[in-house]
């Protein structure tokens, strides 16, 4: 068990790692049920940007997609998969809820860039949304509302790493801006490679993180107070990303040349400044 537990950490939360730090206060039960979730999500998009044959590509998806079927059925192979077999027996997390994330993944294989930000959305539903949606299964909920909540919260993520990779990305021959958007910008992807197109690119990118922040609000005025100390891992992981998209923000959107990162020691403090201020509130709701 250990073998893949390490696995797990050492793909989707190394030290330093933004999951490390929103994992930090997690138990450990649930840090390694989460890890080995996003363990999972980056085993599918590396096949995703790794490959650079498509039908290397989707043989490897193929095999992913069996080797979730046989995880279902008591016989997994891979240490992730071997990692998840306890969660899908411990909490309510169905093969289809995995397979969508797999479908995901399918979609940048098959899809090279997306007319509107409502096509779009499927794609952060399936790779995002659902991993925050299993990750509230695994810390637990007693209302409804809080899966909205996740499933919002995914979608925000998911815009804020779209932002982060965009230049990647593109460099991979993927566009993961709504093409009438881009268009509405005067942007083309030729700029986006080559970092280019000045204020033109930097008001798109403006556009995008105003979107992010849209969701990330919903998301939170979705959270009933009853969840929200439970969802402190969720909550660490969203304080994170949007620190980095603050950081942006204050370099007036200019995309940086090479990746932006939030030092170890900033992140130790968001993590434990985002602690701090749950536990607050969690006094505060019980003393009312």
């Amino acid at each position: 068990m250990m073998l893949q537990e390490g696995y797990c950490r050492d793909k989707a939360a190394p030290p330093g790692s933004t999951l490390y730090y929103s994992l930090l206060y997690a138990p450990q039960p649930q840090r390694d049920a989460i890890t080995a979730l996003h363990a999972l999500r980056q085993e599918l998009l590396d096949v995703l940007n790794e490959c650079s044959d498509p039908a290397v590509a989707r043989m490897k998806l193929n095999w992913w997609r069996d080797e979730l079927q046989r995880t279902f059925q008591g016989h997994a192979q891979h240490p992730v998969t071997k990692a998840l077999l306890p969660l899908t027996q411990r909490h309510t997390l169905p093969v289809e809820q995995f397979l969508e994330i797999l479908d995901g993944v399918h979609m940048g294989l098959d899809v090279a860039h997306y007319n509107s930000f409502k096509e779009l959305l499927l794609y952060c539903h399936r790779v995002s949304s659902m991993v925050t949606l299993m990750s509230v299964e695994i810390l637990g909920y007693t209302e409804r509302a809080t899966l909205k909540f996740a499933n919002d919260l995914g979608v925000a993520l998911q815009l804020v790493r779209f932002i982060r990779d965009l230049r990647q990305d593109a460099l991979r021959g993927r566009l993961f801006i709504p093409l009438d958007e881009m268009n509405r910008f005067g942007v083309n992807f030729s700029n986006l490679k080559e970092n280019t197109a000045g204020d033109k690119l930097k008001e798109l990118i403006k556009f995008q993180a105003q979107r992010a922040h849209e969701y990330y609000g919903k998301a939170l005025a979705q959270l009933p107070e009853a969840d929200r100390y439970r969802q402190l891992p969720l909550l660490t992981e969203a304080k994170l990303y949007f620190a980095w998209l603050d950081e942006l923000e204050r370099n007036d959107y200019h995309p940086p040349g090479q990746r932006m990162a939030l030092t170890p020691l900033r992140q130790l403090w968001i993590a434990w400044r985002t602690l701090r201020g749950e536990r607050r509130l969690r006094k505060s709701a019980a003393a009312t």
